[in-house]
This record gives structure tokens, sequence and C-alpha cells, in this order.
């Protein structure tokens, strides 16, 4: 089990970590030591594998938000996920709308969601702990003194071993730029500047240091031992005829040395005598191995094979005038290459003999395709002037969303601006997804739509929401549209912008 605490980067390297981040999409990169989210009105994210648990961790990270620039919203993220689609917990920071949310999010929404005014001194580092049961979501200037803003019980979901950290980044309109974050569970290294050394007339003390002035020194005519040692008073020394034992040491008298005609052994110690060396007209095997004799090499005229391994005599080779099939890891002499007035069929392969072309007198019609199952422009045209070229593509299918806040006790219409440059949607099925920004609709989130034009003439999808008679009602959040269109074989699933439901 790996806590989330565990997940560290400190991005100095500017080289995104495939390992760290394998399930990042859209705009994202390292640069200038930290990471970098483009904040456009696209998706991008950093995204985690899905291998931490919260209980008994926490994620923390110093962040710096993307500038409104001209946008309604400009956010970015930090969210611990889980497997389950919206349900989550995190921090969310608006500029634009120079907010910061706290969110502990289940089917996408959080009725106890607390917002702060963004402080970007006070909110430059984001923490999300879990310690005892209880959830804590904290900030701070430095990343080492935290304020707690919120205080929840831990949900159930803490304990999963598959939740993923996310950090993105959107905005709804305006100049694109970039939200960075930085320092993930990694405070940086703090160094401070060394003034030139200076010479002084008295000794400096050492700082944090403990020191007990000394008294004047006296003299004694007694020895004095050190504070704290054990001490024993030694003795006069004297002088003795006999080898005194040093105590402690257990010792035993030599006896005088004497000269032998013969080795002695060292006690303790296993040998053996070595008889003289003597000839042999045989070789010796060595003591412990086995051995056999060779007998003298000899010529022969045939070819011998070595022990253990299997052959068969080739008998001589012949020639044929048909060719030989191949056995299996079995070789053949191929005999002389001949010619052969009737074409010879390859083994294996399927073919029909063509006869004779005949002529008609009458014109074949060729049978007319299959028409495609909606309308694709085709037109015959002359020789191109140049024998090569190459085109872009375009994209079909674009639609545009609300991007004002929805207030959670409205119910209305909430409308798509669909364009397909093929001609008209509103012969297709259509369907409209509402859900919590960072996530995409699953099969549940899909609703059945309706096709209505503006007065503009603009095509639109609607969908009622809210909680008198609405196909959904959404609790507070942030939110994006999505919209689902079956024109087979085409099937685009296209999104809005984020907005706020208040």
């Amino acid at each position: 089990m790996t806590g989330i605490s565990a997940l560290v980067d400190n991005f100095n390297d500017n080289t995104v970590n495939g390992t760290l981040w394998p399930g990042s999409y859209g705009t994202y990169q390292e640069a200038g030591g930290r990471a970098r989210v483009a904040c456009d009105t696209g998706f991008n994210a950093y995204k985690s594998g899905t291998i931490y648990t919260l209980t008994g961790s926490s994620v923390f990270l110093q962040v710096f938000p993307p500038a409104a620039a001209g946008a309604a919203t400009s956010t970015c993220t930090m969210f611990l996920t889980t497997t389950t689609a919206g349900t989550d917990a995190g921090f969310l920071i608006d500029t634009a709308g120079n907010a910061v949310g706290l969110y502990l999010r289940s089917g996408f929404a959080d009725a106890g969601a607390v917002f702060l005014t963004y402080n970007a001194t006070n909110h430059a580092w984001l923490r999300l702990r879990e310690a005892a049961g209880s959830l804590y979501w904290e900030t701070s200037p430095n990343g080492t003194t935290w304020t707690i803003q919120r205080t929840a019980a831990t949900p159930a979901w803490a304990t999963d071993t598959t939740l993923s950290l996310f950090m993105d980044s959107h905005r709804d309109a305006g100049t694109n730029n970039w939200a960075e974050y930085d320092n993930l569970n990694s405070l940086p290294v703090t160094t401070f500047a060394l003034g030139t050394v200076g010479a002084v007339s008295t000794a400096q003390p050492l700082t944090s240091r403990r020191s007990t002035t000394l008294g004047i020194a006296t003299a004694t005519t007694t020895a004095q031992h050190p504070i704290g040692a054990k001490t024993r008073t030694a003795g006069t020394a004297g002088s003795t005829a006999t080898t005194q034992a040093t105590v402690g040491a257990k010792t035993g008298h030599l006896g005088q040395a004497a000269a032998s005609s013969t080795a002695t052994a060292l006690p303790g110690t296993k040998q053996a005598g070595i008889a003289p060396t003597g000839t042999a007209s045989t070789a010796q095997a060595t003591v412990g191995a086995k051995n056999r004799l060779l007998g003298q090499a000899g010529t022969s005229t045939s070819a011998t094979t070595p022990a253990g391994t299997k052959t068969a005599t080739a008998g001589i080779a012949t020639a044929t005038e048909a060719p030989l099939a191949l056995t299996p890891s079995r070789s053949t002499p191929l005999g002389p290459a001949g010619t052969l007035a009737a074409p010879q069929s390859l083994t294996g392969l399927k073919q029909r003999t063509l006869t004779p072309a005949a002529e008609t007198a009458t014109a074949r019609t060729l049978a007319p395709p299959a028409p495609p199952t909606h309308a694709i422009h085709l037109q015959l045209t002359g020789p191109p002037t140049t024998p090569w070229t190459t085109h872009g593509t375009t994209t079909a299918w674009t639609c545009t969303g609300r991007t004002t806040p929805v207030d959670a006790l409205s119910t209305e219409y909430y409308e798509i601006g669909v364009t397909w440059d093929r001609g008209t949607p509103t012969a297709f099925d259509v369907q409209i997804a509402i859900v919590a920004v960072g996530h995409e609709p699953t099969d549940t989130d899909w609703h059945p739509a309706q096709w209505d034009t503006t007065s503009t003439g603009t095509t639109v999808a609607k969908l009622l929401v809210g909680p008198d008679g609405g196909a959904l009602s959404p609790t507070p959040g942030r939110y994006r549209a999505w919209v689902n269109v079956t024109a087979t074989p085409e099937h685009p699933v296209l999104s809005t912008a984020a907005f706020d439901i208040t």
C-alpha cells in the first residue's frame, strides 16, 4: 500500500516523468523547474498513476495559478481522485473570481464546500491531509507553517489503493497562459549567504552552545580525578624475581625449547604423513575425483560421432526430375532445375485456371456501389496542375455552451449550440450530460435532449435542468456540459467550457 506522500517530484530536470504521470493529457510540460499546464479553452492536465492511498498520508505542493487575462473563469486544481466518477477531494483556485474552493465531492456534488477569498501569499501552498479519521484542507505561505481551512470526517474511499493526483487548468475566454506547480511533497532547499569573516580582539561565543564559566584554577597536593570518571589508586611498584601474569589474562609457563629430528604436529591440527614421492607409468587419479584412462588416439576412415549425439549417415545424393517436399527439420538436396511446358501450382495456395478472354458485342454494365449511410459530396474534376498535392483537415463538428453561472434553484433549458459543416444535425438523435469539471460522462450521465432553433437562427440542443421537473438537479459546484450526436457512422462527443452552479 503506497501513501500519496510517496509521490515526489520537484520538476527540476525539465523533463516530464512518464512513470509518475502516465495519465496526463492535453498540453503540459516541465520548464524552468516547474510543472506547467496550459490554461486555454481545451482540456489539459497532469495525472498520476492510480496506485495511491490517502489513509495516514498527505499531499502538498506549491501552486502558481494562471492570471485571469480577460476570462470570466480562469482556474487550476489539485484533486485526489478515485476510480468512481464524481468522487474526489481537493482545491480549486479561480483567479478571475478571486476564490479558492475546498471540495469533498460524491456524485459530483458537495453541499458543505468551503470558499475562501484567494490570497496569493497565504494560499501559495496547498495540502490535503488525513489523520486519525479526519480529513484536513490546509494552506501555507511557505510550506512549513500550515493553517487548517476545513475539516471533515475521513471518507470511506480514503483507504482505496487506486487513488490518483489530478492537476488541471482551464479558461472560458481571454488570453491563453499557464498554471504552474512546484515542489510536490518536496520542500525546496534553503540557502543563506555567509558574510565575510572578520577579526575581533575578544573570543566569540558559538551560537546555540551551552557553556559554563570555569573558576580560577588552584593548586592541590593530591591528584584530582576527572569528574564522572572511576579511578583506583595504584600502589608502589615493587620488584619480583618471577614473571607476573597480567590481571584478567590466562597464562601458562612455556617449557624450554628442545630440538627434534621429526616434524611436530601443531596442537589441534589434523595431519597425515606424506609418503616419499614416486614415479608411475600410468596417470594417477586425483583423490576425490572420478577419472577414466584415455586410450591411445587412433585414425579412422569414417567420421566418428561425439558421445551423446544422435546421428544418421547421409546417403549419396541423387538427382530427381521432380521437386521433393521439405519435411520438418529435414533437408533434401535439390536436383537440377528443369523446364516444364505446363504451369506448376504452388503448394498450399488456392488457384483457379483462367479461361481465355472472349469478346462480346454488347457493353457490360458495372454494378453500382452501395450508397453511403449519409451524404458525402463527391465530384469529378480535371487533372490537377500539380501531380501531387496535400490539404489539411477541418473539424466538422463544433459546439458552444453557457459560461455564466446558473442558480441551483432555477429550472431552465441548458442550450448547446451545435454546428455541423456537412448540413443540419437536427435529423440525428442527441443526448446531453452535465458533469463536474475533471470528469468525463459515464453511461448513466447521458439524458435525451431536443433540437431547437434560436431567434437568430442558431441550431441548439437543449435539456431541461433543475429541481422542478428537470432531467437532473445538480448541487452547487463547477460543471461542464457534454453533447453526444448519433450520426452514423460518425458519433461525435463534444464538450463546452466550464460554468458554475451556485
